[in-house]
């Protein structure tokens, strides 16, 4: 019935794109459900779902391919078992499992036609952001907040990626500005979270610090802001049986009456006005004018002084009565979109009893956070907020619309067809607006951008200068905070020239780690080439000196771009590559350049016969050695370009893990045969060798025999090319020295076994 719907609608040819068409999901959330529900009904048959979560019954309200007996389950195996009961003719598979997992590499990524991503983890989209960029495959990207939700489409080359535009990032507020001079929304609802964590969860340094006052305040200040040190604010409130009225007496009134008292903080601000919340408390209720709003719901309304004082004298008499039931064993009530009832692995009626139980007590702390925050925005002549905004602003729990979320992948799967139907340029980018725009629309299409050339991921050569001080800065600090926590790399490695500072590799990551950049010999002008294998990417990272910064974290990141003609079309000068490495530290553009020349010619050589993705770590390890030494022998030794090649290949001949290493595969006759060819651009002389045992590296045959054609030394009677097989090759490698015998114990080390090998 689908098919046949499918196929009248969208036409025999799109449909046959369609049905064949292979799909990866990453998310089944609210999106990540509505696209599969598209796609199943649109006529898509292969469908490949990943996503790390589980069902929770506060899910079933806005993801409605999940019912109450799959609760406890994988999200990614509940939701392609109801897609199958759609339609039994879908191959669908779902996999529980973190998309960045190193067994979703660049090869599984291939076998997809179109990726849909539908996550809410900014580290996880841009995972695979990267892994789509690396195997050239159409990305369709979402997302939703409330009422407003986005979709666009990358493609390699063609349009911006979703680095391209810096993506906000959870923001730190100054300790100072929450408690003591707030000026937005945000910062009293960060003050009222803090509250909450003082009252009644864990009073951590972060909230501490928010309550209390360093040294210096307290030469400043006669008392501190907020009755005792925080730790001793629960026993204070305590004593006073949690006392609603004489807390927000404290917090509200005598508190800002002692910011009051320091002048210096109000020269350049509005002073914030105590509130009387005793009097707000006896007055009679007024009710918003939000309220008188027929179509406000009830947590869009704004609430009034009196309804914050009513909503937070009612929520934490509550939340007392609540913490005061708590066993020994749990002393602290917790707050967080992902509660602890996700745990309980049963759909039992106590299970959906006690998570009802938590939603509650998650509601009276939103309500108590609410009402806080709101009571201080009064004070401080700030704009007051209402519960769903507030939602959005405390960051634990992200509004969640189904009606937004089904807009959005229907769009999602509208782009997958102009993908499939060849119509590239009518995919566009989409936003769902709360207001319409001046054409009475809500939803506003625009025209997919071109690239960034500063792009740290899609960019042809991505650069970027890198600010740090080299004194303090540790190798730790530059993996974790800069390439895993900015750049969003996952298993990066790091050289500067030949030098490997950091690997990913596990029983190399922890040395040095607590080594300053400085101590390592980073200096100002390095160049530290870093590669993440796993994402098929790689940056190079030029460093400059500098002490101060505004970001606690320590560094600054600055984009470049440079021309990739000029990277790729000219090659460095004879006189830079005669340089010593030291020296040549100081012109980092011809240095990479090298490197760049040398890799382009590597790539030729490094067949490894099976691959396994399992090993592909090691291919390119061995590739990126292989590399460094060629790079060594133009820096130190101006080699010229054939024996560079010619040591360069012997390099990957001694690697087991390559062809001519101990992962070679043995001939019908049981031994090991290697081929080895070489030509010289500039003369043309040639070198080969077929079918060659008993010699450890078959290149530097081959090379033996180029150089003697170049000098015309060959005497076989034969007429240049010249190609050697068989015995003939392992005779000529003898009479040179070049035939490596082997005997028993040698032979699990090099393939050198065969008739000759004596």
């Amino acid at each position: 019935m689908v098919e046949r719907a499918a196929q009248q609608v969208l036409g025999l040819t799109l449909y046959e794109k369609v049905s064949t068409c292979k799909v990866l999901v990453v998310g089944a959330g609210g999106i990540g459900c509505e696209i599969l529900k598209n796609l199943s009904t649109t006529g898509f048959r292969n469908i490949f779902l990943v996503d790390l979560d589980t069902v929770d019954v506060s899910n079933l309200n806005r993801q409605f391919l999940y019912q109450l007996h799959q609760v406890g389950k994988s999200k990614a195996e509940a939701a392609a078992d109801t897609i199958r009961s759609f339609n039994p003719n879908i191959q669908i598979t779902g996999s529980h499992a973190d998309i960045r997992s190193f067994e979703y590499n660049v090869e599984f990524f291939e076998k997809f036609d179109i990726v849909f991503n539908a996550l809410d983890n900014l580290s996880a989209r841009i995972h695979v952001n990267r892994m789509c960029l690396a195997a050239n495959l159409p990305l369709i990207e979402s997302g939703t907040t409330g009422y407003l939700g986005q979709t666009t489409v990358i493609k390699r080359g063609l349009t911006e990626c979703f680095e391209c535009t810096p993506k906000p990032v959870p923001k730190r507020f100054p300790v100072c500005t929450i408690r003591s001079t707030p000026s937005l929304p945000i910062h009293c609802v960060v003050w009222a979270r803090h509250l909450f964590s003082q009252l009644f969860g864990h009073a951590d340094d972060e909230s501490a610090v928010s309550l209390s006052v360093n040294a210096q305040e307290l030469r400043s200040a006669e008392h501190d802001l907020v009755t005792d040190l925080p730790k001793s604010l629960r026993k204070w409130a305590v004593s006073l049986n949690f006392d609603p009225y004489k807390i927000m007496h404290k917090l509200f009134s005598e508190d800002i009456h002692t910011l009051l008292s320091m002048d210096t903080l109000w020269r350049n601000r509005n002073p914030p006005q105590p509130l009387n919340c005793y009097a707000h408390a006896k007055t009679e209720k007024v009710q918003s004018p939000v309220y008188e709003n027929p179509h406000c719901l009830p947590d869009q309304s704004v609430w009034s002084v009196d309804e914050c004082v009513d909503h937070f004298c009612r929520s934490i008499k509550e939340l007392r009565d609540r913490w005061e039931g708590l066993t020994n064993d749990l002393t602290e009530l917790l707050w967080d979109k992902d509660d602890s009832s996700s745990n309980i692995n049963s759909s039992s009626l106590l299970h959906v009893q006690l998570h009802c139980l938590i939603n509650y007590i998650n509601l009276l702390v939103m309500q108590f956070v609410t009402a806080a925050a709101n009571l201080r925005a009064y004070a401080f002549g700030i704009p007051a907020s209402n519960l769903f905004e507030i939602k959005a602003l405390a960051g634990s729990i992200i509004p969640a619309i189904a009606t937004t979320n089904a807009i959005i992948a229907g769009i999602c799967v509208i782009e997958a067809l102009h993908i499939l139907s060849g119509d590239f340029d009518k995919c566009q980018t989409t936003f769902l607006k709360t207001e319409k725009n001046s054409r009475n629309r809500l939803l506003v299409p625009e025209k997919l951008v071109p690239p960034n050339p500063k792009c740290y991921a899609c960019a042809e050569q991505p650069e970027a200068k890198l600010f740090v001080n080299l004194s303090k800065f540790t190798l730790e600090d530059l993996r974790s905070k800069i390439l895993i926590g900015s750049l969003g790399m996952l298993a990066p490695d790091v050289c500067m020239g030949p030098k490997l500072l950091l690997s990913s590799e596990e029983e190399h990551a922890g040395i040095n780690k607590a080594k300053t950049l400085k101590e390592v010999g980073v200096r100002p002008g390095s160049l530290l080439e870093v590669e993440d294998f796993l994402q098929d990417h790689k940056i190079r990272l030029f460093v400059a000196e500098k002490d101060t910064f505004q970001d606690q974290d320590g560094f600054e990141l600055e984009s470049r771009s440079i021309d990739s003609e000029e990277n790729t079309s000219k090659r460095p000068s004879s006189e830079v590559l005669k340089r010593d490495l030291e020296e040549i530290e100081e012109n980092l553009f011809s240095k990479s350049s090298a490197l760049i020349y040398l890799s382009i010619y590597l790539k030729k050589f490094i067949g490894a016969g099976f691959c396994h993705p399992s090993n592909e770590y090691l291919y390119r390890k061995c590739c990126k050695s292989a590399c460094l030494l060629g790079w060594r022998l133009i820096l130190d030794k101006n080699a010229q370009s054939s024996e560079v090649v010619k040591e360069v290949i012997a390099c990957l001949e001694d690697t087991k893990y390559l062809n001519a290493g101990t992962g070679s595969n043995l001939n019908m006759s049981g031994h090991v045969e290697c081929d080895a060819s070489i030509m010289e651009g500039k003369s043309g002389a040639f070198g080969a060798v077929g079918c060659l045992p008993g010699v450890k590296n078959p290149i530097c045959v081959a090379y033996d025999l180029m150089l003697e054609e170049r000098k015309g030394l060959l005497n076989f009677g034969l007429i240049p090319p010249m190609l050697l097989c068989g015995r003939a090759a392992w005779m000529y490698a003898r009479d040179r020295g070049l035939g490596e015998p082997c005997n028993e114990e040698e032979l699990g080390e090099y393939l050198v076994t065969g008739p000759f090998a004596v």
